[in-house]
């Protein structure tokens, strides 16, 4: 790629990730004199209004939210593209620990990083915020502490655009285009909490224009968690709406596992 890429005051270290719409660097804040990572707009995805609105906004949001299991961002920059400048996070997404291991997370384990992740959440639906993509690639995890990234999709409850997301992680109601609400988040809660417990992903053959949890359930968890956890993690992943326990109802039941 030619031209600048990066705002002034920030030297590129090497790329982390890449998708279709952004890509993520680490780089270094000559004034902060630390390591930070830098969220830009891709150059040929520069035309589409929509990615660029996406990107300006979650640096918005995140700038105006502090809670220890959200990512901070420093700053959003316009020039040359729009960038949003987050803080560098030790640790491991929680998709390469989960699939580092030769089984899924331990009782403890899984109730630390549920009930951390019901944490955010509460935080979130405070502010009227849902995240509407929670899946183990946004969750990073060191040393026992979760850290919730990409609020790309964030946005309040209400109407929603069909098939926006992870395919797998996605809510019935998401899928179907139909309003959100925390229900929502719950849903993609008990998808995290499967893929940490089994090491399986809830629905592997979800695609954009096919999602199998339109027309069945989750498979079964098996009997290596105790009996209160496993119920909870399938009534996350319940298709309806009003069946689905809380954000704190869930908590609750994650705490009673912690030492």
């Amino acid at each position: 790629m030619s031209g600048r890429v990066l705002p002034r005051g920030y030297e590129a270290v090497r790329l982390l990730s890449r998708n279709y719409d952004y890509d993520v660097r680490l780089v270094r804040s000559v004034a902060r004199d630390c390591l930070c990572v830098a969220k830009s707009v891709r150059a040929f995805r520069l035309v589409d209004n929509a990615v660029v609105g996406r990107l300006v906004s979650e640096g918005a949001l995140l700038s105006g939210l502090s809670h220890p299991h959200l990512v901070r961002a420093y700053e959003t920059v316009s020039s040359p593209r729009p960038t949003v400048i987050l803080e560098v996070l030790p640790g491991e997404v929680l998709s390469r620990l989960v699939q580092r291991r030769s089984h899924g997370l331990s009782v403890v384990d899984l109730a630390r990083l549920g009930s951390q992740l019901c944490s955010a959440l509460t935080y979130l639906h405070g502010r009227n915020v849902l995240h509407l993509d929670l899946k183990p690639s946004n969750l990073i995890v060191s040393g026992g502490l979760l850290k919730v990234l990409d609020l790309g999709l964030a946005q309040p409850p209400g109407p929603y655009a069909a098939g926006a997301g992870t395919p797998e992680y996605l809510a019935p109601e998401q899928a179907l285009g139909s309003p959100v609400s925390a229900a929502t988040d719950v849903w993609s809660l008990g998808g995290v909490l499967y893929r940490a417990a089994t090491r399986r992903r809830p629905f592997p053959e979800a695609k954009e224009d096919d999602f199998p949890q339109l027309r069945r359930r989750v498979a079964p968890l098996g009997r290596r968690l105790p009996a209160p956890l496993r119920d909870l993690i399938l009534a996350c992943l319940t298709p309806l709406t009003s069946s689905r326990p809380t954000v704190s109802e869930a908590a609750n039941v994650l705490r009673s596992y912690l030492p």
